[in-house]
């Protein structure tokens, strides 16, 4: 098939449209849940969720994990591209959050942002994101979620990280773009 995305849209009801023009349709018309179930996406659309303390109160948010699993904020709907991002990243968390695993924080001297505080787990979730790329079978590029400056970003955060824990990319981390289903 030479437009995949657009056959499975056919057949499932939505006409011969890509993706990204689905969600928008579902997003049009107020039905971000439906989109989510549509799409097959684990999660809960959430626009109103109270925002946790690290994110300075602001009510805008692509996604976030709780005991009761991964929501997702009005950002995460801009494009199919930022959705499956969020959703990838939001999934590392998920899985440590099912599996009783606490997640990688540091102590925050005081006088500083308590968002410092969750930037180890912060880097781990978009590492994940960053070597699963491929699974987006090319979509990745598409996505206005630049893994690599926010794995960056988060980086400049913590206070004792060893310059052998830095993440930089390598050469052969090209393999981790390659499009794969599995």
């Amino acid at each position: 098939m030479v437009f995949p995305e657009h056959t499975t849209n056919l057949m499932r009801g939505q006409g011969f449209r890509s993706n990204n023009n689905v969600l928008q349709r579902f997003v049009a018309n107020n039905q971000h849940q439906k989109a989510l179930d549509y799409f097959r996406i684990k999660g809960t659309y959430a626009p109103n969720r109270r925002t946790p303390e690290y994110m300075l109160g602001n009510p805008e948010y692509f996604g976030a994990v709780d005991i009761n699993g991964i929501t997702y904020g009005d950002l995460a709907f801009t494009s199919y591209a930022n959705l499956r991002a969020t959703f990838l990243k939001e999934l590392y968390h998920y899985n440590k959050v099912r599996a009783g695993i606490p997640f990688s924080t540091q102590e925050v001297p005081e006088g500083l942002p308590r968002s410092f505080r969750v930037a180890p787990e912060e880097v781990e979730g978009f590492i994940f994101q960053y070597k699963n790329r491929g699974l987006f079978n090319g979509l990745f590029h598409r996505s206005t979620i630049d893994s690599r400056s926010q794995i960056s970003f988060y980086q400049n955060q913590i206070f004792d990280l060893k310059p052998s824990q830095v993440f930089a990319p390598r050469r052969w981390y090209f393999i981790y773009g390659i499009p794969r289903r599995w």
